[in-house]
């Protein structure tokens, strides 16, 4: 399969050097040279590194120097502080580990792909959130994107209002400066894992259906393929997606596993086949210094 792929990928920019030179063709001889050039590295995507085509996925055996939750739900986030901060509670995460996506439900993985795809330009965007309130209780939700900000206007307020519950249109506009600061600063640092070796967790809650996400192989890749395109090209990562029903099955860097017990609410949602898991993978000494 990833020979395949590479040979797919590699036969496509054959065919557009081969339209550049067709282009050229039309031009006087002393600019036939600038036009292949021009025109196929117009066809490449802006950041793209052409080399890291050869390079090769991450695999378990691979030291990794970043682990960042992708959703589709709080706990994921949670679960990576517990297993690197045990003696913490789940929603307190170590200073300097906070990432993009901790704190929030993602609830379609394909929009979520094409946030990525677009390199987030766009994907916090003030006339795309509005307040809802499903099962009695506030959220933000992203129209445009069908993320739900659980968490993140948390303690905006003072101590009598610290919860989103409070929130209104009008207090959104009024804070949302400060919380732009904020995701942009998270962005950047989402961005810049594309220089380490990354394990991206995805977790699927299964037994609320109101936050249940559906997922298959072909959404799976395109969040990896996704990921390399946000990543520069490069491929030093895996995708670990945890489960409790084995709907998808691992692949190349996407790393399947089963946890029964995965279920809704703040009690550890099995945090023992958690840490067996996450134990599979080799982590650099620093990577929660």
């Amino acid at each position: 399969m990833k020979f395949l792929n590479y040979i797919n990928v590699r036969c496509f920019f054959a065919v557009m050097i081969m339209l550049g030179k067709l282009v050229a063709s039309e031009l006087p001889i002393e600019q036939e040279s600038l036009a292949n050039e021009a025109t196929s590295a117009s066809l490449l995507p802006a950041n793209f590194v052409v080399e890291r085509l050869e390079q090769e996925y991450a695999t378990l055996d691979t030291v990794f120097e970043r682990v960042i939750a992708l959703g589709a739900w709080c706990l994921t986030k949670g679960q990576v502080n517990r297993y690197f901060e045990p003696d913490l509670p789940l929603m307190c995460t170590k200073p300097g580990h906070a990432d993009l996506f901790d704190w929030l439900f993602i609830n379609d993985y394909r929009k979520f792909a094409t946030a990525l795809e677009n390199q987030l330009t766009d994907f916090f965007e003030r006339e795309n959130f509005r307040i809802i309130i499903p099962s009695g209780q506030k959220t933000i939700l992203n129209t445009r994107y069908n993320m739900c900000w659980n968490h993140l206007f948390d303690g905006c307020f003072d101590k009598e209002s610290t919860k989103i519950d409070f929130l209104s249109e009008e207090k959104l506009d009024t804070v949302w400066p400060l919380i732009r600061r904020k995701i942009d600063y998270l962005k950047d640092k989402f961005i810049a894992a594309k220089d380490s070796r990354t394990l991206y967790v995805i977790s699927n809650i299964g037994h609320n259906v109101s936050h249940n996400i559906s997922m298959d192989n072909a959404t799976l890749i395109q969040v990896r393929d996704a990921l390399t395109v946000i990543r520069q090209g490069d491929k030093q990562f895996c995708i670990l997606y945890v489960y409790d029903k084995l709907a998808c099955e691992s692949m190349e860097n996407i790393i399947v596993r089963n946890a029964e017990n995965l279920r809704a609410g703040w009690d550890g949602a099995d945090p023992m086949r958690w840490k067996e898991i996450l134990d599979e993978f080799h982590f650099a000494d620093s990577i929660w210094d």
